[in-house]
């Protein structure tokens, strides 16, 4: 039994819990279930008063119970943050890869310039999507060093006070402004880079 909890607990805590738990409808439908039938309990005299005071009681506490547990149930399972990732467009192989991981995470938006199209205004449209973004990860590359518009995305984003989790593929590429950074070194190890802004994007 306990491995199960264990089991259980860990599903929620990576967002990987049945898929039917992650509707809104079926959460709310459950809980209005079970708390009718403790008030429709409550409000039966078959029992006797004594007996409807305490399923009344009952109703109250399942419902409070219910209530802490679709909080909780949100906050893992529905999506909550928005993510832009700055990166040049020769390190588009990189980022395909690393966006079809981080779509198995608790994510509202994932976004680069791909959302980007015709006509858009370059600064007005990346500005938007940047102030939208609750996290902002940089790729340090050979390439966006000489990049002119990843520059001025990171420097935009620092302006907005937003969380900047640097995917660093060349160490002698990372910007003084987010050198005293903490990064996710994807040069030497993918996967254990990969958890690591898994890990800070879970928080």
């Amino acid at each position: 039994m306990s491995s199960w909890f264990a089991r259980t607990w860990s599903k929620l805590e990576t967002g990987k819990f049945m898929a039917w738990y992650r509707e809104p409808s079926v959460a709310f439908a459950l809980t209005a279930g079970t708390a009718s039938v403790f008030v429709l309990l409550s409000q039966s005299t078959l029992y006797g008063e004594f007996a409807s005071y305490v399923f009344g009681v009952a109703s109250a506490i399942v419902g409070a119970l219910f209530a802490f547990i679709g909080s909780f149930v949100a906050r893992k399972m529905w999506p909550r943050h928005t993510v832009f990732i700055s990166y040049a467009h020769e390190d588009a192989p990189f980022v395909r890869r690393l966006m079809n991981e981080l779509q198995n995470l608790n994510i509202r938006r994932l976004e680069g310039r791909d959302a980007l199209s015709v006509g858009d205004d370059l600064k007005d449209k990346i500005s938007d999507l940047i102030n939208e973004s609750d996290y902002f990860i940089y790729v340090a590359s050979e390439h966006s060093r000489g990049s002119t518009w990843v520059p001025k995305e990171l420097d935009y984003a620092i302006s907005r006070k937003k969380k900047i989790l640097p995917a660093v593929l060349d160490e002698n590429s990372i910007p003084d402004v987010i050198s005293d950074l903490y990064y996710a070194d994807f040069s030497h190890d993918f996967d254990n880079a990969l958890k690591q802004i898994q890990e800070s994007l879970a928080r």
